[in-house]
């Protein structure tokens, strides 16, 4: 770990002190969601279920100053509730502090079984506690019933990160789920899907000096724990890794086989 904490800050160090003579700094731009939507449509079979997870998104944007870089993580989610089970698993959002710099964003809203819209934003959102989830901050999603749909969002803002993984597969049936990583153009990226066929893009990001790497997958069926197995070997996931900056290739390099000694 600590070669990598060199390397991540070897890097920031070179690119901030290039940047500060050529490239503007590569600034956040916050998350948005769809203002005065309606609820998602679903069909018979998916309004029978427990729960449904409409849509699972997590999106990374790197910062780039002249001084410092930092990761900004946003989690985003719609789940259909049709049960006090399922209620009782999605009627708060759970934001673990370990390692991160600050809460940015956090925003919720209810779409109740008999039409009204409950929403929340950072400064009306409220926050509870709870002795057994040590070193997170919990927030309340209110107005859930039998039938609603809830959709939340939250950004946290982090370190510089160079590689990772994401499981696409939740514990419920799942529409789409999604990842993307937006980084400055300079930086080369590589994503690897695990346990299904799917599709990297490489996305311009407008009015920028980013570039998007994404997977989506579809119609995701629940992930099942079985008592003395390990779900991650057989979880639908995405692993990503920097591989090189283009302002001076092979400067820095960093091979699969250097991030799978740090996934686990």
């Amino acid at each position: 770990m600590k070669k990598i904490l060199l390397f991540s800050t070897g890097l920031l160090l070179f690119c901030s002190s290039f940047s500060l003579a050529v490239i503007p700094p590569i600034e956040f731009i916050p998350y948005t969601w769809e203002e005065d939507r309606e609820r998602t449509p679903l069909t018979e079979e998916q309004k029978e279920l427990p729960e449904f997870i409409i849509y699972a998104g997590k999106h990374l944007q790197f910062e780039m100053g002249t001084q410092s870089a930092h990761v900004y993580s946003t989690s985003h989610f719609k789940i259909y509730l049709n049960s006090e089970e399922a209620i009782q698993s999605n009627n708060r959002i759970e934001i673990s502090m370990i390692n991160l710099i600050d809460i940015v964003d956090i925003r919720a809203r209810t779409f109740t079984s008999d039409g009204r819209i409950i929403e929340l934003d950072q400064e009306s959102v409220r926050e509870i506690s709870d002795d057994e989830v040590p070193f997170a901050r919990l927030f309340a999603i209110e107005g859930i019933d039998k039938g609603s749909e809830i959709e939340f969002f939250y950004t946290v803002k982090s370190g510089l990160s160079l590689f990772g993984s994401h499981a696409l597969q939740q514990l419920a049936p799942c529409k789409k789920s999604e990842f993307s990583i937006t980084v400055p153009f300079y930086l080369q990226f590589d994503l690897k899907p695990y346990n299904a066929d799917l599709r990297v893009d490489t996305l311009e990001v407008a009015d920028s000096l980013s570039h998007r790497f994404r997977v989506v997958a579809h119609d995701l069926p629940e992930l099942r724990i079985e008592p003395f197995s390990n779900p991650l070997a057989n979880v639908v996931s995405v692993h990503y890794r920097f591989v090189e900056t283009i302002l001076f290739p092979g400067l820095f390099k960093f091979d699969w086989d250097e991030a799978g000694r740090h996934f686990h």
